[in-house]
């Protein structure tokens, strides 16, 4: 199921190209008019210049919907690709960890993430695959209480020459495997993204 899911994903963002620069064009304007931290590569997605982290646009069930620039630190050292699912949201970060170690950024975020959610409670976080290139990820998950039944926040934290890979994504916990799944793939894609531009000459 795994990989039926990858091909399903690349099949949609085929069928999506035609569409793909104007998009990708309209997302970097609103978010960085100097397009000195994302630019539109040769396959119409976005690429942040710092690292190197591709965010594909996507199709219908897993859409590009918004480039974030985290304020307060250096131009391109703290961004995220935010997307939409059917059953909730998907937002990939890439973070220079600047000396940082990934246990202690990792605290910092699930220290967030019990703020966001007050009324909620900290459960083992899912399962994910270490990957070459990758460090160990971290993760960790909160069940909490919404109007339309319990919800899960979930995410995941794992370390790629020098930055902060942080896939977080909220869904319906009757949605869990779908969304995870795909929280997974885009964790992966992202890796392999910074790896490559790492290793430009």
């Amino acid at each position: 199921m795994f990989l039926a899911s990858i091909l399903l994903m690349g099949i949609q963002i085929a069928v999506a190209a035609e569409t793909a620069p104007s998009k990708a064009e309209a997302l970097i304007n609103e978010a960085d008019a100097s397009h000195l931290v994302f630019q539109v590569n040769s396959a119409g997605d976005v690429v942040h210049v710092q690292s190197g982290m591709t965010c594909v646009l996507g199709a219908a069930k897993f859409s590009l919907r918004k480039l974030i620039i985290i304020s307060g630190h250096p131009a391109g050292d703290d961004v995220a690709c935010d997307y939409a699912t059917p059953q909730g949201t998907v937002t990939i970060f890439a973070t220079k960890l600047n000396g940082m170690r990934l246990e202690a950024a990792a605290f910092d975020i699930f220290k967030a993430m019990r703020m966001s959610f007050p009324s909620g409670k900290l459960i083992k976080g899912p399962l994910v695959a270490s990957y070459p290139g990758l460090s160990d990820p971290i993760s960790a998950s909160i069940e909490a209480p919404s109007p339309d039944g319990i919800i899960l926040s979930s995410a995941w934290v794992a370390e790629a020459q020098g930055w902060l890979i942080e896939v977080r994504a909220t869904y319906p916990m009757a949605e869990q495997h779908d969304t995870e799944l795909v929280s997974a793939i885009s964790s992966i894609s992202a890796r392999l993204a910074i790896n490559r531009h790492d290793q430009k000459p």
